[in-house]
């Protein structure tokens, strides 16, 4: 239900309660007085709500415009990464492939939830032992800003492995990967452009499912959870290589999902699960530090 609709049947149901016979004393005026400054109030903040999710679709309309003209660009391949003009010569990347991990929410909201407790052992993992021949980098895009190194936060986490220098913009190249790992809907809407240029330019983009709850249960959640929940299911349907959920009923939820929904590019990404782990000594220690 909308604000809107929840702030018109309130009224409904609030005139009807005034509309009592017993509201001719005084304490009934008072009373109705009362109501009516209630009715006012949820007027304003359910408007005020509607206005909010109305300019937040606004905005998710312009950056799919802006990723559709992105993708049919011709040059994208040709264009240099801005990363690379920034980039000081203390920060030239050496030859090895690079994971950058999305941890946004992580980094720059100090999130405690599940979801971020999750990514910050997992950051940790993958920098104390990383797959493959890959250099890890954590990575995070601030409201209004690209993608880029999250290393401060990085070597606050105490593990060796962190690379040194600044939190240059990255400067992702042809066999990199780029893993959204934390739960970074608005980061991901607001740079849709600059990943779909990465894929452009042969960089892998993976992206961790933790439920699809904002759809499947939408009146769990704020209006605005729903509408940015389905704008960055939308987005990853269109750019991701694929997408790694943490557990099979999740997995099955999400093809579900993307079934019903049209996308631009050549395929539907590949979907796959995995089982989250069970190290709570570790977390809990974390979590109390």
């Amino acid at each position: 239900m909308t604000s809107r609709r929840f702030s018109i049947r309130l009224g409904r149901f609030l005139r009807r309660r005034l509309l009592r016979e017993d509201v001719g004393t005084r304490d009934s005026d008072k009373s109705r007085r009362d109501l009516l400054d209630e009715i006012y109030l949820l007027r304003d903040v359910a408007g005020e709500r509607l206005h909010k999710i109305t300019a937040m679709q606004e905005r998710i309309d312009t950056l799919r415009r802006e990723l559709r003209l992105t993708r049919r660009a011709p040059s994208l391949r040709e264009q240099p990464a801005a990363a690379e003009q920034e980039s000081s010569p203390e920060e030239a990347r050496d030859s090895r492939p690079r994971l950058y991990v999305d941890v946004t929410e992580l980094a720059l909201k100090a999130g405690q939830t599940g979801i971020q407790r999750l990514v910050r052992e997992t950051l940790r993992a993958l920098l104390a032992d990383p797959p493959g021949d890959y250099r890890v980098e954590a990575v995070r895009a601030a409201p209004g800003e690209s993608y880029r190194h999250a290393r401060a936060f990085a070597r606050g986490l105490g593990v060796a492995g962190v690379a040194g220098g600044g939190d240059s913009l990255i400067d992702a190249r042809a066999g990199d990967v780029f893993l959204g790992l934390d739960h970074s809907m608005y980061a991901v809407i607001a740079n849709a452009g600059q990943l779909a240029t990465l894929r452009e330019r042969g960089v892998r983009l993976w992206f961790v499912c933790n439920d699809v709850l904002p759809l499947t249960h939408p009146e769990w959640f704020p209006p605005e959870v729903h509408v940015a929940f389905k704008a960055w299911l939308e987005t990853i349907a269109r750019i991701a290589d694929g997408v790694a959920c943490i557990s099979r009923t999740t997995e099955v939820e999400l093809r579900r999902q993307l079934e019903a929904l049209p996308v631009l590019q050549d395929g539907k990404p590949v979907l796959g699960n995995f089982c989250l782990g069970g190290d709570i000594a570790v977390s809990g220690g974390a979590d109390a530090a």
